[in-house]
């Protein structure tokens, strides 16, 4: 059942314990006594020690695919690590809905009119991104991580991933311990000057409906400090996260659909690389599927701590202090 993982060994010792002792005591216990044991104990001592090792997470650490995504990324692990590229599936389990699905914004309004060019051409515009961020923002606020944030930070301390690329704004990896987190759309938590790029906390609620915030240092326009619909990502940002898939040897892509242009061109840099591709996702992907891909259709909050328990790490699913 857990051939090739650590702790396949201790699962055999613990079964193989439990079998005999439940062989012994066979013939005393009542109603068994006069039943030939044949292969009872060894079936009790097997599923017994499964569900010690495993507990909760016992149907997924025995799902074939999921082994199979364990021993790629237990192999990647010396030849540069796996990379972690996630998305807004990974954050639903904490209360924050998919930001496709328009949550944030106002019914009726154009979807045009929370687009960067209208924010930067409309004052009404721009007091409508800011209502729409500051909705996002407060529920962002009070959400805390889930087992699949805490089960990546635990990947992440035991090398096993090697850094997190996420298109999500909410801030959660941070919180559940990962620290090396490339923002690909940037941060709902901080405002940023679009003319001299000064990061700064955000106004007073409210204050945008009546001018728009602009910076102490320039007088620039201030903005919520994620990716607009038809803004481009920071330079910076995307040459850091084209040279960790450049050095990764194994892509984990959860809760995405890959229907951002940038994800599928970060995907596209990895597959040209060839490196091993596995999609942790409940929707469907915006990308063909190749024969090499692995396909886990599985929620991220339940899939990573059953892979985090395969390759060892400790106390998946649990904040580091």
């Amino acid at each position: 059942f857990l051939d090739g993982f650590r702790s396949g060994w201790r699962a055999g010792v613990t079964a193989a314990m439990l079998s005999a002792a439940t062989w012994l005591l066979w013939r005393h216990l009542p109603l068994l006594d006069q039943v030939p044991p044949l292969m009872g104990p060894l079936f009790i001592g097997i599923w017994s020690a499964i569900l010690l090792m495993l507990g909760k997470d016992r149907k997924l650490c025995l799902d074939p695919g999921v082994q199979r995504t364990a021993r790629l990324m237990l192999e990647a692990q010396t030849r540069g690590a796996t990379l972690a590229l996630t998305g807004a599936g990974l954050s639903t389990a904490s209360g924050i809905p998919d930001y496709t699905a328009g949550h944030w914004l106002d019914p009726g309004i154009p979807v045009s009119r929370y687009s960067y060019g209208a924010f930067l051409a409309d004052p009404e515009s721009r007091s409508l991104y800011w209502d729409a961020c500051a909705r996002f923002r407060d529920v962002a606020a009070i959400a805390k991580p889930n087992p699949g944030h805490f089960a990546l930070a635990e990947l992440e301390t035991s090398g096993c991933v090697g850094a997190t690329i996420t298109q999500n704004v909410d801030g959660l990896h941070q919180a559940a311990g990962s620290r090396q987190v490339e923002e690909l759309h940037g941060n709902i938590s901080r405002v940023r000057c679009l003319a001299c790029d000064h990061v700064s906390e955000w106004p007073a609620t409210g204050s945008w409906r009546y001018a728009s915030p602009c910076c102490d240092s320039c007088g620039g326009l201030l903005k919520p400090a994620v990716i607009a619909f038809g803004e481009s990502i920071r330079l910076a940002t995307w040459h850091k996260a084209d040279e960790k898939v450049g050095e990764c040897a194994a892509l984990l892509v959860v809760g995405s659909q890959l229907a951002v242009s940038s994800a599928g061109a970060l995907l596209a840099t990895a597959r040209a690389r060839r490196v091993p591709c596995i999609f942790v996702t409940l929707g469907q992907l915006a990308v063909p599927i190749l024969p090499d891909d692995i396909m886990l259709p599985l929620r991220a909050e339940l899939a990573l701590p059953a892979l985090a328990r395969l390759v060892g790490t400790a106390k998946p699913g649990q904040a580091r202090q």
